[in-house]
């Protein structure tokens, strides 16, 4: 029996085994560093439907934990790759999507029962995915009894436990809109300064951590997704980076390896002000998503340079930044680049070659569409989040969510035999689907690009993306043209060390050779891409110097230390220990980005910009770099 049946047998058997309160058998627990996850993104709801469910006359066929447990649902999850599943909510909700829920120690009945999806964690663990909850921390949903008994009553039990503004707890810091079907959805903010609501939420995320309170959390899931997150202001009554430190602690001790990330609420921010030492592992980093999808759109790498200076930059030691191209909140990538399958797939190849874990939204493998719509309720957004597509011809197990949308129905992207479905890609070579597969096993088998440093390589070509991703037991080089006509053009690695004989690049991808890479030839390396091509190659190249995360943070906090600059000090550290490409490129982009500030021209990335940073550079005392060289040996031994 080939290994995936017999792996699919184990775990349905192990399924099987659910006893009288729902505990499956657990299995031992996936130890697999943060940095090497492929993260899918899935709507229940949207996903795959287990039993043929209506609405009264209407066939919805709501996704379920059945759908998520299905073998066929495992089968292609692993297929394509992926390593942790991200639901979002799944709590008690009067919203399609799930957010503003109720008391999250209870599940959506139409999804199904605490047994069912104890058995769908226990299914993907036995395949080696991970499971991770979508959790709204800062509020609640008013069809709570939390709300009902403390609404226009201060003399309610949970008087205390939300954020009413005056004394009769007849207003209070929430929102209310209508949802898919017409029905009203209020939510109210959490007073989180109150310790007892800290206890309170925290034992709910526990409990699906440790759905049996034996202490062994080996059965529950692997962690949260923290929705909507800020680390300071009045708003959320205490959501900010106190009771994230918290809440993250607390579940710490339970289950020290638990994952915990969240998306800030502050979407033009890295979020990294969420990164303190005992808050979030990582952050959603919603600016680098925006760059690269700017940078496929208008085919200029000058952006995504930046947002990924900037990111890498920003992160603290320790710490992960998530990167994706999108999610349920923005119009589907194949829309956003006109259906246009090369456009997708050279996105593809800039999210699973970066120096954060990918995050897939469900269905944009296939190329699924969707743009916001305008139908006067939460409905506007079920065109980016329509369901996933098993099928050429629209029928069971996919869904039918969207029919008992209230009003205008919302427009429909999804057509039959439109060649946006599993059916009709699966296996198909030079398929959308297929090259998500083959990016994913190329990133999977390298620790380059899993867990290695990142630093930029410059081409004169305004519409490649280059770069290097070094790991002490691997070097990647990796050139992405992101224009609609081929490249020819050059890499500088003139600040990296090649063998005497020189490095011949391998691609990583099919093996194919490349040029030889030499002493005499590295300042200016030829290479020819076609349109929105790319090559992942694997050549040996000394950096530099340095450039683990940690290494960069300390340049960074000592730049920070020595001088007001702060945007360019960090690399008079770089500078004093060698003036290198990968500075200089970097040094180019912080200077295009203060323009403004430093009255360079206005166009970005020109020349005179580089020379002017390069000279403001060397016009440096030595005094300073020294200091600068010194403080960041100093921290960076302390870290």
């Amino acid at each position: 029996m080939p290994l995936h049946q017999l792996l699919c047998c184990v775990a349905a058997f192990l399924s099987a085994l659910c006893v009288e309160r729902g505990f499956a058998t657990p299995l031992p627990p996936i130890t697999r560093p943060a940095q090497d996850e492929i993260v899918y993104q899935i709507m229940p709801i949207a996903w795959r439907d287990s039993n043929l469910d209506t609405v009264g006359p209407i066939s919805t066929r709501f996704g379920d934990f059945g759908g998520l447990a299905a073998t066929e649902s495992l089968d292609y999850l692993q297929y394509l790759g992926v390593t942790m599943i991200y639901l979002q909510p799944i709590f008690p909700s009067a919203a399609y999507h799930g957010y503003q829920h109720g008391p999250a120690d209870a599940l959506n009945a139409s999804f199904g029962t605490q047994a069912q999806f104890l058995a769908f964690v226990n299914a993907a663990h036995a395949r080696g995915i991970k499971v991770i909850l979508d959790f709204v921390a800062y509020g609640i949903s008013q069809n709570s009894t939390y709300f009902t008994s403390a609404f226009h009553n201060p003399a309610s039990t949970y008087d205390s436990f939300l954020a009413f503004t005056d004394s009769g707890n007849n207003t209070f810091v929430g929102s209310n809109y209508n949802t898919w079907n017409g029905a009203g959805v209020g939510f109210i903010h959490w007073d989180l300064t109150n310790p007892a609501v800290v206890t309170l939420i925290t034992n709910w995320a526990k409990k699906w951590m440790d759905p049996n309170s034996d202490g062994d959390p080996s059965d529950g899931v692997d962690g949260f997704r923290l929705d909507h997150a800020w680390a300071s202001g009045g708003e959320g009554w205490g959501a900010n980076i106190t009771f994230w430190e918290t809440w993250c602690s607390s579940l710490r001790a339970l289950r020290s390896d638990v994952f915990l990330f969240c998306e800030p609420s502050d979407w033009g921010n890295v979020g990294t002000d969420l990164l303190t030492p005992n808050a979030f592992d990582a952050v959603v980093t919603k600016p680098w998503e925006f760059a690269a999808r700017t940078a496929v759109t208008s085919k200029l790498a000058a952006g995504l340079y930046s947002a990924t200076a900037t990111a890498v930059s920003a992160v603290p030691a320790g710490k992960l930044l998530i990167a994706e191209m999108n999610d349920h909140d923005s119009n589907r990538l194949a829309s956003e680049f006109s259906s246009n399958n090369a456009r997708q797939k050279v996105g593809a190849a800039i999210l699973f070659t970066q120096p954060f874990p990918p995050n897939v939204y469900y269905g944009d493998e296939l190329g699924m569409k969707g743009i916001k719509a305008s139908v006067g309720s939460d409905a506007n957004d079920i065109p980016m989040r329509e369901p996933f597509k098993w099928k050429a011809v629209a029928g069971a197990p996919m869904t039918n969510y969207a029919a008992v949308t209230a009003g205008t129905p919302a427009p429909t992207y999804s057509a039959n035999n439109d060649g946006r479905s599993v059916e009709e890609q699966k296996g198909v070579a030079g398929s959308l689907l297929e090259s998500y597969r083959a990016l994913i096993a190329v990133r999977q088998g390298s620790i380059a690009l899993r867990r290695g440093s990142y630093i930029p390589v410059s081409s004169p070509h305004s519409g490649v993306f280059a770069f290097v991703r070094h790991e002490a037991t691997q070097t990647v080089l990796v050139a992405i043209n992101l224009d609609s006509a081929s490249a020819n053009t050059t890499l500088n690695l003139s600040g990296f060390t090649v063998p005497s004989a020189g490095t011949v690049p391998v691609s990583l991808e099919n093996g194919a050779s490349f040029p030889s890479i030499t002493t005499v030839n590295k300042a200016a390396y030829s290479i020819t891409l076609g349109a929105r091509a790319w090559f992942i190659t694997r050549a040996e190249l000394t950096p530099p110097v340095s450039t683990s995360h940690a290494d960069t943070h300390a340049a960074v906090r000592c730049g920070r230390f020595v001088t007001s600059r702060n945007a360019n000090m960090s690399l008079v550290v770089c500078g004093q220990r060698g003036r290198t490409e990968s500075t200089l490129c970097a040094c180019r982009q912080r200077c295009a980005s203060r323009e403004h500030q430093w009255k360079y021209p206005a166009r970005r990335n020109s020349t005179h910009a580089l020379h002017r940073c390069q000279s403001w550079l060397e016009a440096r005392t030595k005094r300073t770099c020294d200091r600068a060289s010194s403080i960041a040996a100093r921290w960076h031994s302390a870290a």
